[in-house]
C-alpha cells in the first residue's frame, strides 16, 4: 500500500506536468517527450545512484499509462562505471605483465616478494588517501595505474645490488643483504626524489583548471613512490637475506655475453668520444622532424560518441514554426539510422531558447565508425530550412557544447557590431578547415517589459526599487539558506507558485502592498509590453561584446589560429572596435605557459637534488641530459604512433623528466663509488655500466611493460573526457629512447664533463699560483 500511494503520487506529477502550457517541446527517436533530469546529492556515489534510478525506473515502467513509455537518453553512472571497469582491466593487465617480467628476470620467490611489494605500495597508498580524506578520482585512478610500472623499481634495484654482494665468495647473507642495500640506499632515495619533487609546485601551487587536474596525478603518484621506497630500504632487504639468489641469475650466460659486449663497446665509445659526441648532435638535430610533424592540440576534440545539431535561426519563431523544420531534420537522420549506427536522436525547441538536436551514436562491438566519420557524411545532406540554417558539431555526451574556435568583436554599439560581424563571417568562411561559422547569442527574442510609473508608485508611498525587487522574486526567485540534511546541502528558493508559465494578466494582478496594509495590483503601477531584444548581452572590458564560433575541420587550435590571424590582418575596423579570440586559444595559451613554468621548476628542483647528492655543481648536468633525450624519444613515439601532443602528454612528459634520471643516478652513482675506491675513470665507467645493466634495463621493461594495457586502450577519462594513452606513451615512448641513448652515450657525456672539471680546475688552480706569485714578487719588492 505505501509503495502503490507513492507510484500514484509519481503518476500525478507527470499528469500535472502534461496539463501545464508547453513552453519547450522535446523530440525522441521521433516521438514527442518530456524530459526529466536527475541530479544526484553532494557525497554520494554515482554508481550506486544510477543503480537505484534505474531499478526505480523499471518499476515505474510497469504503472506508466497507455500509450507513455520511459526512455534513458543519458545516463552518466554507466559511463563513470566504463570508464571505472575499463581501469580495473588495465590494472589487472599491468600488475600481471610486471610480475610476469619480474617472475622471468628474478626468478619464482624473488619475483613473488616484489610484485607483493607492489601489492603493499598500491594498498598503502590506498589506505592514506583514504585516511586523508583525498577522493579517488577518475584521475588519480589512472595516475595511480600509470605508475605501476615505477612502483618496483626501487625493490628491483635494492635486490639486484643485494644479490651482487651475496654472489661474492664468503659472503654472509644477513651482512650481503646489509651492505647491499647500502650501496644503492642513496640512489633509489634521489631517484624517488626526483621523481616526487616534479610534483611540489603542483601540489602547492595556485587553483587553475591545469594545476587541479594535475593536482590528481600528483597525489597518488607521490604518496605511492614513497611508498615505494619506504618498502624498498626497509622491508626488502629483510626478505632478501632469507632467500637463495635464484640460480638462473646466476647460470645467465647469454645475459652475461650481452653484458660484457656492452662493456666492450662502453671502452669505444670512451676511446672515440669525439665521434660519439658528433652522433649525438646529429640524433638531437634529427628530431626536429618529429617535432614539426607531430599534431599539437592542448584540448583536441574526443571521439565522444555524440553529435550536436545547433540550429542558426533568422529570428524568434512559435512553437508551431519551429516543429516542422525540425521534424524535416530528425526525418532525414532516421532515414541514415542504420547507415551512421545512430543509437537514439533527442531534439527540443522552443521559443525562448531556439533548438537543438543530439544524436548518439552505438557504442557496442559493432559500431564501426567515429563520431568524426559520421559527421562528415552527415554535413553535405543536412536539410535546407527556410527559418535558419543548421550547424553540426561534435559535443559532450552529457549533451554540453564544445568550445569550438571563438571570435569576440568588441565596440560600443550593437549596431555597429552586428554589422562587423557578417563581414568576419563571410571572411571566416571562406578559411579551409573552419565550419559552420555564425554568431552566437545573436538571434532577437520576445521579452516582456516593465516601465515604472515612478509619480504613480510615488503617490501610493512606494518605490520602484520594491516593485522591481517584488517582480524579481516572483519570476526569478530568491535564494534562501541552504537546507542540511545527512545526504547534504540542498539549495532552497522561494518563488510564485507556477512562475514559468504565468500570463501576461496573471503577471498584472500580483498584489503589492502599500505602507498603510492596503494592495493595489501590480498592473496599475507599471505599464507592460511585448517587445523583440537581444537573447544575450556580453561584455568585454566594459564595451558590448559579439561572439563568433566556428567549428574546426581536420585541423588543431594552432593552425586556426595562425589561419585566423592571417586572414582578418587586412580587415579594417573602425576606431574603438577591435576583435580577439576566446577562451578556446585562452585555454591552450594558459595550459602551455603553466606547464613550461613546472618544466623549469622540476628541472631546478631536480638539478639541486642531483647537485647535493654528488656534491658537485657539472657532474648532474651529465644525468639532466637524459632529460633532453627522453623527450626526443615522446616525438618520434608520437610521430610512429600519429598521437596528437595534448594536455595529456605533457602531464607524461612531467612525469617522465622525474623518471628518467633514475637511471642515471643509479649509474653515475655507482662508478662515483667506484672511482672513491681507486678505480680509474674510464675503468669505472666500464665497469659500473656492466654491473648495472640489469637493474636499469629490469626497471625499464617493468615500467614500459605496465604502461602497456594503458599505450593500446582508448580508456578516457569519467568515460567521456580526454584518454590517457598520450600520458602513457609519452612516458613509455620517452624512457625507451631515453635509455637507448643514455646506456650509450651517458658514459661519454660523463667523461667529457670529467674533462671540463679537471680543465677547469687547472685553469683556476693555474691562475690561482699566478695570482699567489704575483703577490709574492710585490711583497719582496716592497721590502727591498
Amino acid at each position: 500500500g505505501e509503495k502503490r500511494s507513492l507510484y500514484l503520487r509519481d503518476i500525478a506529477q507527470i499528469k500535472r506536468l502534461y496539463k501545464s502550457p508547453a513552453e519547450k517541446l522535446f523530440y525522441v527517436n521521433g516521438k514527442p517527450s518530456m524530459m526529466l533530469g536527475i541530479s544526484m546529492n553532494k557525497g554520494q556515489n554515482v554508481i550506486e545512484v544510477g543503480d537505484r534510478v534505474r531499478a526505480r525506473l523499471d518499476q515505474l515502467q510497469d504503472i506508466t499509462p497507455m500509450g507513455m513509455e520511459l526512455t534513458t537518453i543519458y545516463d552518466q553512472p554507466v559511463e563513470v562505471d566504463k570508464s571505472v571497469s575499463g581501469f580495473l582491466v588495465s590494472v589487472g593487465q599491468a600488475v600481471a605483465i610486471v610480475i610476469a617480467v619480474l617472475l622471468l628476470f628474478m626468478g619464482l620467490r624473488v619475483g613473488l616478494i616484489i610484485g607483493a611489494v607492489l601489492l603493499i605500495t598500491v594498498a598503502g597508498t590506498l589506505l592514506f588517501m583514504s585516511l586523508r580524506d583525498i577522493e579517488l578520482q577518475r584521475i588519480s585512478l589512472g595516475a595511480l595505474v600509470i605508475a605501476l610500472g615505477m612502483l618496483v623499481d626501487n625493490a628491483v634495484v635494492v635486490v639486484e645490488s643485494i644479490f651482487q654482494e651475496r654472489e661474492r665468495p664468503g659472503a654472509n647473507p644477513t651482512e650481503a643483504a646489509a651492505s647491499g642495500a647500502n650501496a644503492v640506499t642513496l640512489a633509489v632515495t634521489a631517484g624517488t626524489a626526483t621523481t616526487v619533487i616534479v610534483f611540489v609546485p603542483i601540489i602547492f601551487g595556485g587553483a587553475t583548471d591545469v594545476s587541479i587536474f594535475l593536482f590528481h596525478v600528483a597525489v597518488p603518484v607521490t604518496i605511492s613512490m614513497l611508498s615505494s621506497w619506504l618498502v624498498a630500504v626497509t622491508l626488502i632487504p629483510m626478505l632478501a637475506a632469507r632467500i637463495k639468489p635464484p640460480k638462473r641469475r646466476i647460470k645467465a650466460e647469454r645475459f652475461e655475453r650481452v653484458r660484457e659486449a656492452y662493456g666492450r663497446f662502453l671502452i669505444w665509445t670512451l676511446q672515440h668520444r669525439w665521434k660519439t659526441a658528433f652522433s649525438i648532435l646529429g640524433m638531437l638535430l634529427l628530431t626536429a622532424v618529429p617535432m614539426n610533424l607531430v599534431k599539437k592540440d592542448m584540448f583536441p576534440a574526443d571521439d565522444s560518441r555524440v553529435i550536436r545539431l545547433g540550429y542558426d535561426l533568422q529570428g524568434t519563431y512559435r512553437l508551431n514554426e519551429l516543429e516542422p523544420a525540425i521534424r524535416k531534420v530528425i526525418d532525414y537522420l532516421e532515414a541514415h539510422r542504420e547507415e551512421w549506427e545512430i543509437k537514439s536522436i533527442y531534439s527540443y525547441f522552443s521559443e525562448g531558447n531556439g533548438m537543438a538536436t543530439w544524436i548518439q551514436l552505438r557504442d557496442d562491438a559493432d559500431a564501426s565508425l567515429s563520431s568524426t566519420e559520421v559527421t562528415e557524411m552527415m554535413r553535405p545532406g543536412l536539410p535546407k530550412l527556410a527559418i535558419g540554417k543548421v550547424q553540426v558539431q561534435e559535443g559532450n555526451n552529457d549533451g554540453s557544447n564544445s568550445e569550438g574556435v571563438r571570435l569576440a568583436l568588441v565596440g560600443d554599439s550593437t549596431e555597429v557590431l552586428e554589422e562587423l560581424s557578417r563581414s568576419v563571417v563571410k571572411v571566416l568562411e571562406g578559411i579551409d578547415g573552419l565550419v559552420e561559422v555564425g554568431v552566437t547569442g545573436g538571434n532577437a527574442e520576445r521579452e516582456v517589459q516593465l516601465k515604472v510609473d515612478r509619480d504613480r508608485v510615488a503617490a501610493m508611498g512606494m518605490d520602484a526599487q520594491s516593485v522591481a525587487d517584488v517582480v524579481a522574486t516572483g519570476m526569478r526567485g530568491l535564494p534562501l539558506t541552504e537546507y542540511r540534511s545527512k545526504d547534504g546541502e540542498v539549495p532552497m528558493w522561494l518563488r510564485f507558485k507556477d512562475s514559468e508559465s504565468i500570463s501576461m494578466d496573471q503577471l498584472g494582478q500580483i498584489q503589492m502592498t502599500r505602507p498603510d496594509g492596503t494592495s493595489v495590483p501590480l498592473s496599475a503601477l507599471v505599464s507592460m509590453d511585448v517587445t523583440q531584444g537581444p537573447a544575450a548581452i556580453e561584455r568585454q572590458d566594459r564595451q558590448v561584446s559579439l561572439t563568433i564560433q566556428a567549428n574546426l575541420d581536420g585541423i588543431t587550435m594552432p593552425q586556426a589560429r595562425e589561419r585566423i590571424e592571417k586572414a582578418l590582418e587586412p580587415l579594417a575596423l573602425p576606431a574603438g572596435y577591435r576583435w580577439g579570440f576566446g577562451r578556446g586559444f585562452d585555454r591552450d595559451a594558459e595550459a602551455q605557459t603553466e606547464m613550461l613554468f613546472n618544466f623549469l621548476v622540476a628541472i631546478v628542483l631536480i638539478y639541486m637534488v642531483m647537485a647535493a647528492l654528488f656534491e658537485s655543481q657539472l657532474y648532474p648536468l651529465t644525468i639532466l641530459t637524459s632529460i633532453v633525450f627522453s623527450i626526443c624519444g615522446v616525438f618520434w613515439a608520437f610521430l610512429f604512433t600519429g598521437t596528437t601532443f595534448s594536455l595529456t602528454a605533457t602531464i607524461g612528459v612531467l612525469i617522465l623528466i622525474g623518471v628518467v634520471v633514475n637511471n642515471g643516478i643509479v649509474l653515475i652513482e655507482h662508478v662515483y663509488n667506484l672511482r672513491r675506491g681507486g678505480m680509474l675513470r674510464d675503468e669505472a665507467l666500464a665497469v659500473g655500466g656492466r654491473e648495472r645493466l640489469r637493474p636499469i634495463l629490469m626497471t625499464v621493461g617493468t615500467t614500459v611493460l605496465g604502461l602497456l594495457p594503458l599505450c593500446i586502450s582508448q580508456v578516457q577519462i569519467g568515460g567521456d573526457g580526454p584518454p590517457y594513452y598520450p600520458m602513457a606513451r609519452a612516458i613509455a615512448g620517452g624512457l625507451l629512447f631515453s635509455t637507448a641513448v643514455s646506456l650509450i652515450v651517458l658514459p661519454t657525456i660523463y667523461a667529457m664533463m670529467d674533462d671540463l672539471s679537471n680543465w677547469t680546475k687547472r685553469v683556476m688552480g693555474a691562475a690561482s699560483d699566478n695570482l699567489m706569485r704575483g703577490r709574492e714578487r710585490a711583497t719582496i719588492a716592497d721590502v727591498q
